[in-house]
Parts: C-alpha cells; sequence; structure tokens
C-alpha cells in the first residue's frame, strides 16, 4: 500500500480515521495531494470492464455509481483480508466516457483500441462521468455515493497527433483513452463546455468530494 503524507502533516499526531484511495490512478492520487489530504493508495482488487454496459441501469450516472460501490466493497475486502488496523474511511471511483451515439467508453484493452477510441471523440461532443463511493469501514452501511458529470468538445487533431499519442502508451488506463490536463497541456482542443469542476473529467469531482468527505473527519488543505 502506497503512503501519501503531505509534509504539513508528517510531524502531527493523527486525530482522524485513516484514509484510502481504492485506486492506482496516478492522476486521482496528485488530485487529492494536491488538495492536501494524507492518505494511502491501494489497488481496489476489481477490473474495470473495457466496454461498459446500461443494461439494468436507469442512466450512466447510476452506472458510474455502480462501479465505484463494486470497487469499494472489493477493497474492503482486502482490507479485512489484510486486517488493517481500523478506523478508516475508503474512497473509490470510476470514470465513464459516453459519446453523442450513446456509446459507452472504458478504457482502451490496447493500442488500436485507444485508436479507435481517440478517433470517435475528435470534432465532437461527449460526456464525462465519474462515480464515487465512500465506506466507513467500521460502519460499512455508512456510505456515501454520488456522481458528477461534465460535457466536453473536442476539436480537430492530426492523424499524425493521434499516432504519436498512442506511439507514447499515455492512453492506458484512462477511460475515454486520454486524460484532460495532460492533453490540453499539449496543446489539443479540448474543453469543458457544461459542468463546474473539470477535476470530474480527470477522475474526481473534487468540488462535490470535498463536501461528502467532511462528515468523515477527511479533511485537505487546499
Amino acid at each position: 500500500m502506497t503512503h501519501h503524507y503531505p509534509q504539513y502533516l508528517k510531524d502531527k499526531t493523527l486525530t482522524t480515521p485513516r484514509f484510502i484511495l481504492a485506486s492506482q490512478s496516478p492522476s486521482r492520487a496528485n488530485l487529492l495531494k494536491q488538495a492536501g489530504y494524507l492518505f494511502e493508495q491501494m489497488d481496489p482488487g476489481f477490473d474495470d470492464p473495457a466496454t461498459p454496459e446500461l443494461a439494468g441501469y436507469l442512466n450512466p450516472c447510476a452506472l458510474a455509481q455502480d462501479l465505484a460501490m463494486q470497487k469499494a466493497i472489493s477493497a474492503v475486502k482486502i482490507c479485512r483480508a489484510k486486517e488493517l488496523m481500523t478506523p478508516y474511511i475508503l474512497l473509490a471511483s470510476d470514470t465513464i466516457t459516453l459519446c453523442p451515439d450513446g456509446t459507452l467508453l472504458g478504457k482502451p484493452l490496447d493500442a488500436d483500441h485507444a485508436r479507435r477510441m481517440i478517433t470517435s471523440l475528435v470534432d465532437a461532443s461527449h460526456t464525462v462521468i465519474t462515480g464515487c463511493c465512500i465506506i466507513d469501514v467500521d460502519q460499512p452501511r455508512r456510505r456515501t455515493i454520488f456522481a458528477d458529470q461534465a460535457d466536453l468538445y473536442f476539436g480537430k487533431i492530426t492523424a499524425q497527433q493521434i499516432q504519436q499519442f498512442i506511439s507514447s502508451g499515455q492512453w492506458q488506463g484512462k477511460s475515454g483513452g486520454y486524460n484532460l490536463s495532460e492533453r490540453q497541456a499539449q496543446g489539443w482542443p479540448i474543453r469543458v463546455v457544461q459542468g463546474d469542476d473539470p477535476t470530474t473529467v480527470i477522475g474526481l469531482p473534487m468540488q462535490k468530494l470535498k463536501k461528502e468527505l467532511a462528515p468523515y473527519r477527511i479533511h485537505g488543505s487546499a
């Protein structure tokens, strides 16, 4: 389990529960670190479906929330098997991408799959939804599940840009095949056209998350 202890907290006596991020995503970890959270990071032991299905769900938000909950429950089982010292609060999340034609995108299976994903998004609008599940492991019925979404417009990029990106391998492990902040930093014409929180696209809707974590006595510094 990876530990992320901000410098300002290292020498203080902790009076809050342990906080565990059930995700191996560097992007999600960076969002929490930037907000000043003290947390540990673990593999939730749950594989995202490469092509999520809406069958049985009312809407994409319900699907994202359910996937986040499945990750959280899987991670709780792992924590209990390892007999980790409690109390601790666990956070899991899942991000899906919805194309205008209703196609749902998860994480690419391989380079060719990533290329098809990126190509389908170019010069069109799409929606990114992140579902989150917070569980108090000492009181499993005490949980919070929510989702946030943002609509984006992905402008035109060249076939050469797509090929360079695919060759870089930076599509790996990313819903829809890309990371918003990374691509914007590289000059790709992607912008949020609706939605208040661009971190939703990166993998954790931080504005909502901060409010939902507060009742669990989990606070950051920013």
